[in-house]
């Protein structure tokens, strides 16, 4: 993110006080500045009230820079900690993680028992940001945040996901849409109003990993270990061989 790794910490145990997992203050960590060091989420808000943000997932930015980052995870899940709030949130910082507050929360009323309201991940497409709470019955929508109109707004309803996924990786924005694909044989690819299924293989294996790199492509490794790339979601993917294995 900006040139920057972040690591955001789901269970974190090690920072005081300790007692068990998520028990500390949960942040991020990161190498910015040269050195790596540890960005406290719960106390840096600018009210300095130290709300229980216990699991963070996922880290991106607005702007593609360093200043307007966002992290996205739970607030108050554990309930015998007292703090009931149940909630999947968006945490953003306009400074460069100096000063936090909540950009959104989505605290539905799931049937399961504790919630489990947690935003996994998130992503900038063309200057939005997209995330969905997962592990909520029924699901809720997905929360879409113009930058440029600083303003919040929902797609679809609570039995449609967009990215059903548990992790970070496994959302990327390439070619202007918001690219997933976990457990199937294919990618799901959004441009902000209509979901489609991309196939990058006739024969294809199960999506293991993906990638949007720099050159330009987006590269796909599947369960047959069959690489693929395009460097357009119209266009087909190529095919480049077994992963680790040079073909012709």
């Amino acid at each position: 993110v900006g040139g920057d790794i972040y690591i955001s910490q789901t269970d974190p145990s090690n920072q005081a006080p300790s007692g068990g997992y998520a028990a500390g203050d949960t942040g991020v960590v990161t190498n910015k500045g040269g050195s790596w060091r540890f960005i406290p989420m719960g106390k840096a808000f600018a009210d300095n009230s130290g709300p229980t943000l216990e699991h963070m997932y996922d880290v991106t930015s607005l702007d593609g820079g360093d200043k307007d980052l966002w992290v996205f995870g739970a607030h108050c899940f554990e309930w015998w900690s007292g703090c009931n709030s149940d909630e999947a949130v968006a945490i953003r910082s306009t400074d460069g993680g100096a000063t936090w507050s909540f950009a959104m929360k989505d605290n539905s009323a799931p049937t399961s028992t504790y919630g489990f309201e947690r935003a996994y991940w998130g992503r900038e497409v063309n200057g939005k940001i997209y995330t969905q709470a997962r592990g909520v019955t029924p699901a809720t929508p997905l929360h879409i945040y113009n930058g440029a109109t600083d303003s919040w707004s929902d797609w679809g309803t609570s039995d449609q996901y967009i990215c059903n996924a548990w992790a970070g990786k496994s959302v990327v924005s390439f070619d202007n849409h918001l690219v997933c694909g976990e457990g199937s044989g294919s990618l799901m690819a959004f441009d902000g109003s209509t979901p489609r299924t991309i196939t990058f293989a006739t024969n294809g294996g199960w999506v293991i990993d993906f990638y949007a790199a720099a050159d330009g492509y987006l590269y796909v490794l599947d369960s047959n270990q069959g690489m693929y790339r395009t460097d357009s979601l119209s266009k087909p993917f190529t095919y480049l061989g077994k992963a680790g294995i040079a073909d012709g």
